[in-house]
């Protein structure tokens, strides 16, 4: 295959001094996500977009997944910080959970490419040690204020363990999910303080059923 030859002198500092090129791909990566879907974004893409060469990228990001996966790390930081923010606006308990699930909502609703990216198919934490550790954070994070509420009477039952913090989790994403593929009714999808009652509401409600059914389970 033959090779092609330098830009031109003139094309030269557009091509290849870009300013900060790993944050600019990005901001590009995730634009595409937002126009396009994650089915469009490619390292050829996000070049053309940014303005550098198609070998450009892999200066940074040795594929597509290493991309995509700085890029989930990023937002799971990102997510992580607004629901520390959260829980520190209160007086902890019952409405410090009740704050980190309306961040964690209001997150998705707000950069839903950030949010497609962090939980598509792509995005590989066992084999990206900072997207598993940022991943961790915003699940230990999401436990905690279980725990919290469980301890300020919020919650009964064993909420703080790590199951629970899981269902919760699981629970808080396959919600925050549907509201950015707009699968949610019309009228519950601004209603974010609405969602926000009912999941803490089904969280005491598990977690007052949690101690019968361990009972069961061991008769």
């Amino acid at each position: 295959m033959t090779r092609q030859g330098p830009p031109p002198s003139g094309d030269k500092r557009q091509r290849y001094h870009h300013g900060n090129l790993p944050e600019a791909l990005v901001e590009a990566a995730l634009a595409l996500v937002g126009e396009r879907g994650a089915e469009a974004l490619t390292l050829r893409a996000v070049a053309q977009r940014v303005g550098v060469s198609h070998a450009a990228p892999y200066r940074h990001f040795k594929d597509k997944q290493a991309l995509v996966s700085t890029i989930a790390a990023q937002g799971f930081k990102q997510l992580r910080e607004a629901l520390c923010a959260a829980r520190a606006s209160t007086m902890g308990g019952g409405a410090a959970l009740s704050a980190v699930t309306r961040a964690y909502l209001v997150f998705a609703q707000q950069r839903p490419a950030h949010y497609r990216v962090m939980y598509g198919m792509l995005a590989q934490p066992n084999e990206h040690p900072k997207l598993r550790a940022e991943m961790d954070n915003v699940r230990s994070t999401i436990q905690q204020s279980l725990a919290d509420a469980s301890a300020d009477g919020a919650l009964s039952g064993r909420r703080q363990q790590v199951h629970t913090g899981l269902l919760y989790w699981a629970q808080l994403h396959g919600l925050a999910a549907l509201q950015v593929a707009h699968k949610l009714p019309p009228h519950a999808t601004p209603q974010i303080d609405v969602l926000v009652t009912a999941l803490v509401g089904e969280a005491a409600r598990s977690a007052a059923a949690e101690p019968m059914a361990i009972a069961a389970a061991q008769q």
